[in-house]
C-alpha cells in the first residue's frame, strides 16, 4: 500500500503503467489531481485504492479489479468500462462532482456488488438480474426502468 495522500504529482508519469495499484492513496492531492485523466485502467488491479477527488475523466477501467476502491468526489465524466470491471464490491461511487450517469442503462447482470455505495448516482434504465446488490447503497439514485431488483 502506497499513500501519497497530499503529495504533489504535478509532473509525475506512468502510474498507470503498474499492473497493481492495490491500496495506493491517491486523495487530496495538492497538485496532480489529473495524474490519472484519459488512462486505460484496464486489466488493472486496484484492490482498496483511494481516489478521492481524482479527475478520472476518459478513464478505461473495463476488466479491472474495482473492489473497494473509494471513488466518492471524483470527476468520472466519459469514463466507460465501470460496468465490465472484473469486481465492484465495495465500490464507492458516491457524491461523484462529474459523470452521475456513468451507469446510466448499463446491464450489471450477474455482478457482485455486495457493500458498494452508489449513492446519487443516475441508474435508470439499469439491468440488475441476478447482481448481488447485498448491503448496497442507492439512496438519492435515479431508478426509471431499472431491472432487477425484484
Amino acid at each position: 500500500n502506497v499513500n501519497m495522500r497530499g503529495c504533489i504529482l504535478e509532473w509525475v508519469r506512468g502510474i498507470d503503467k503498474t499492473e497493481r495499484l492495490d491500496g495506493i492513496d491517491l486523495s487530496n492531492l495538492e497538485q496532480g489531481w489529473d495524474v490519472l485523466r484519459g488512462k486505460s485502467l484496464t486489466g488493472k488491479s486496484l484492490k482498496g485504492a483511494n481516489l478521492h477527488g481524482l479527475d478520472l475523466s476518459g478513464c478505461d477501467f473495463t476488466g479491472a479489479d474495482l473492489s473497494n476502491v473509494y471513488m466518492s468526489g471524483c470527476i468520472l465524466e466519459r469514463g466507460k468500462g465501470v460496468d465490465q470491471a472484473k469486481r465492484l464490491d465495495g465500490i464507492d461511487l458516491s457524491h461523484l462532482e462529474g459523470g452521475r450517469s456513468i451507469l446510466r442503462g448499463k446491464s450489471l447482470t450477474g455482478k457482485s456488488l455486495k457493500g458498494a455505495k452508489l449513492g446519487h448516482l443516475d441508474l435508470s434504465g439499469c439491468d440488475f438480474t441476478g447482481a448481488d446488490l447485498s448491503n448496497v447503497n442507492m439512496s438519492g439514485c435515479r431508478m426509471e426502468g431499472v431491472r432487477g431488483l425484484t
